[in-house]
């Protein structure tokens, strides 16, 4: 803003001189002003065109994530294709009161990736932006509006292993068949669990309660997992 001012200040300064004025000093005068101006103007271009005074700076913030869908019977992330499926976006929900999930920008700076195997879910957001490298060059440049210019914006989706990562439309036809699902899942997962616990029996041993929450927990994702499978 200060650069703005001289640049104003040094144009009205040089018309007045050049107009008004008289005798040997007028043309050092206003040749003075109108190199002034022309140093104003080339500051703030540099600013604008080169980030001149500026440097880029990256903040990094964590949340919980909590599944896109509370009705279902495992924790999942969605996302809807945009173009020829190369740009995602992503329905995400940081808090458990969330009746409906938000969305990722569709910007050509959001970049969104999915990394498997943090031991929580979590959405890191990482933000890039042009900020005034003190508070000289804020005093010279400052402009409401301009600051903080945002080159680019990450959201990294860090999911457990246990998490799965649909379409929308996977999503309807698994909101469709989940009545199913759920029977079969349980029907499976039953099975499977009683299998264990006689071939344990058979060797003299028997499973404690959290060796079965355990076993279930962990058969209910592979169960679950081709259950899913079918839907891609």
């Amino acid at each position: 803003m200060f650069v703005l001012l001289v640049a104003l200040f040094s144009s009205l300064a040089f018309f007045f001189i050049f107009v008004t004025q008289r005798g040997v000093l007028k043309t050092s005068i206003a040749i003075f002003f109108m190199a002034l101006f022309l140093f104003a103007i080339g500051l703030s271009v540099s600013n604008v065109d080169f980030h001149f005074g500026m440097e880029k700076v990256t903040t990094t913030t964590k949340k919980t994530l909590y599944s896109s869908i509370k009705q279902l019977p495992f924790d999942a992330i969605m996302y809807q294709s945009l173009g020829n499926g190369s740009e995602k976006i992503y329905l995400y929900r940081t808090d458990q009161e969330q009746t409906k999930p938000q969305a990722t920008k569709a910007q050509y700076n959001v970049e969104n990736t999915v990394e498997k195997g943090a031991k929580t879910a979590q959405l890191i957001h990482k933000k890039t932006y042009w900020d005034y490298k003190n508070k000289f060059f804020k005093f010279l440049f400052y402009c409401p509006g301009h600051e903080y210019e945002v080159v680019k914006q990450q959201n990294i989706f860090a999911l457990p292993n246990s998490w799965q990562v649909l379409s929308t439309a996977q999503m309807k036809q698994l909101q469709s068949k989940l009545p199913q699902i759920q029977e079969q899942l349980k029907k499976e997962v039953q099975a499977k669990v009683k299998e264990q616990m006689q071939q344990k029996a058979k060797q003299g041993q028997a499973m404690s309660a959290s060796q079965i929450e355990a076993l279930t927990k962990q058969l209910t994702q592979q169960v679950m997992e081709q259950q899913l499978q079918m839907l891609k």
